[in-house]
């Protein structure tokens, strides 16, 4: 009896010692369970905060590729004034596959400083007329040794012109034609305006130099204007990468580095004309 007395005495704290141990392993697992259920809690906020990153990216992505084209129609200038909103807007939803009908004519033989007006020859067959190469140089075009006119003839080895005198034949032409299509002076647009008319289907007529490098002014034409020896002009119909496509009435269809085209351009007055 006394031994069954003094082995009871030893039992509630076994007994307290084993409960101990089980609550202390209760606590380990729910502290785990806590860990993962934190665990996995951060992980979906990640995920979703991923996503809603992705979301967020590609609708900015879309409204950088917008405000991009509108900052480039921005640059725009018109016949010498800048680009109305109503212009830009009738830009913005205009899709022609003008550009995409560039063809090559070469100047040569027949018109050895004819480069302008067969560019723009190259353009008005991309929007369907038909014409001869020295259709514009034979009917329309008006030489008079002016900075508004051609100098000399295009016919000669030292002719050239500016827009103005370029534009001034394309629209007498364009008069005699069942169509609404004008050419406007585009003189003083950035390269990104033109890029963004390209764009939309319009193909755009660039002076430049002949090898599309810095231009040689060591002729004076009036009081104000200078003329580049190495003048040229070449039809802008595409941007493929980091290359440009043109129509060059010397050299045919050929590609040009972007920013050497686009540096030759700003160098040579950012003159340019455009059929729409």
């Amino acid at each position: 009896m006394a031994h069954a007395l003094k082995n009871s005495t030893r039992h509630p704290r076994a007994f307290g010692l084993c409960t101990a141990m089980v609550h202390a392993s209760f606590l380990r697992i729910a502290l785990l369970c806590a860990v993962f259920l934190c665990v996995a809690l951060l992980c979906v906020a990640f995920l979703c905060s991923c996503g809603q990153g992705e979301s967020t990216s590609s609708a900015s992505s879309s409204s950088v590729v917008v405000a991009s084209y509108d900052e480039r129609l921005d640059g725009l200038m018109v016949d010498g004034k800048k680009v109305r909103n109503e212009t830009k807007r009738a830009l913005s939803n205009q899709h022609v596959p003008y550009a995409s009908k560039v063809q090559t004519e070469y100047q040569l033989p027949e018109l050895p400083s004819g480069c302008e007006v067969v560019s723009l020859t190259i353009a008005l067959r991309a929007a369907g007329f038909e014409l001869s190469k020295t259709e514009i140089a034979d009917n329309y075009l008006v030489v008079d040794g002016s900075e508004w006119g051609f100098l000399a003839s295009p016919y000669e080895d030292n002719g050239g012109g500016f827009p103005p005198g370029i534009v001034d034949a394309a629209n007498s032409y364009l008069a005699e034609q069942d169509t609404l299509l004008k050419a406007h002076d585009l003189t003083g647009s950035s390269f990104e305006a033109l890029c963004a008319l390209v764009d939309t289907g319009i193909p755009v007529c660039v002076w430049t130099t002949l090898e599309f490098n810095e231009p040689n002014y060591d002729y004076e034409l009036g009081a104000t204007e200078s003329w580049f020896v190495n003048e040229h002009c070449v039809v802008l119909y595409g941007i493929q990468g980091s290359e440009v496509l043109i129509s060059n009435p010397l050299e045919g269809l050929q590609t040009v580095d972007t920013a050497q085209f686009a540096h030759a351009y700003e160098q040579c007055g950012t003159m340019a004309l455009a059929v729409y």
